[in-house]
């Protein structure tokens, strides 16, 4: 394996990992905290494969994971860690 090939796949790991803790946290108070590190690093890594004519499937499953926080976000009531849906929304 390539020094490259093993950032990537380190990359690729954290993403996922830092994903499925927002979406297993127990503790309703830290969700919106998991949410937003988890879209941080998926997002840079979004970016990391922007460049790379391969990686098709995993950009499918990183739009997929992003969509999948977001709904998240949406059902325990937060769009940012710290401010209610009501703030956000400008009401």
């Amino acid at each position: 394996m390539h020094a490259a090939d093993e950032i990537s796949s380190i990359q690729s790991e954290d993403w996922r990992d830092l994903y499925l803790a927002a979406l297993f946290e127990i503790n309703e108070a830290d969700i919106p905290f998991r949410i937003e590190e988890a879209e941080k690093v998926i997002l840079a890594r979004t970016r990391d494969l922007a460049s790379s004519s391969d990686g098709t499937r995993e950009r499918n499953s990183l739009d997929s994971a992003l969509l999948a926080l977001r709904a998240l976000r949406t059902c325990v009531g937060e769009t940012k860690p710290g401010t209610s849906q009501a703030e956000s929304s400008g009401a």
